[in-house]
């Protein structure tokens, strides 16, 4: 995995044009306390039918067609609550029928570039490396290093999170995934 940390002052081109956009597609609500294999199923069952179906298609204005995201939004509290999950494509069509996320500019975010590697475990691997990083203090501590010593304490801001699926992954089989964390600092450790 490769680790940037993406801000205001080092957004550079496609960065920069991801704050405040929209991305529609096809959301589905996650259970945090469902088991992992139903909540895989869940995911995948969303993947599926997006795809199967050509919901893209349905998507009016899109800015980069092909290039598919999967947001994570609406939080209950933190990375052990349920929050949505929305796959579907960035548009400028701010009337679609379909629902969209707006990816807000966050005071920063945590760019982690995957491993090359097969989807699911890839994303799998990423995931389970963030929360368990979460719970340990660790992801701060990447902020931190990333940012050459800055001391402000940081935190997940839990707003959207989300995964950018561009022609690095056109195969399943040896995808690498661009996966973005809200982040903000605050005056106090909590």
């Amino acid at each position: 995995m490769k680790f940037e940390v993406v801000d205001d002052k080092s957004y550079y081109g496609l960065a920069l044009s991801r704050l405040n956009n929209n991305v529609a597609g096809l959301k589905t609500r996650i259970n945090s306390d469902d088991k992992l294999k139903d909540i895989q199923l869940k995911i995948g069952g969303t993947t599926d039918k997006y795809f199967s179906e050509k919901l893209y298609t349905e998507i009016g204005d899109r800015k980069n067609p092909g290039v598919t995201y999967v947001t994570y939004s609406n939080y209950d509290k933190n990375y052990l609550g349920s929050y949505d999950y929305l796959i579907g494509e960035e548009t400028r069509d701010t009337d679609t029928k379909l629902p969209t996320v707006t990816i807000p500019k966050s005071n920063f975010y945590l760019k982690i570039t995957t491993s090359e590697g097969e989807i699911p475990e890839i994303l799998q691997e990423t995931w389970s490396y963030i929360w368990k990083a979460e719970a340990s203090g660790d992801l701060s501590s990447k902020i931190c290093e990333l940012r050459k010593g800055d001391k402000a304490h940081a935190q997940r801001k839990y707003d959207v999170d989300f995964e950018i699926y561009d022609h690095r992954a056109s195969d399943p089989s040896k995808s690498i995934i661009d996966v973005y964390i809200g982040f903000e600092y605050t005056d106090s450790l909590e």
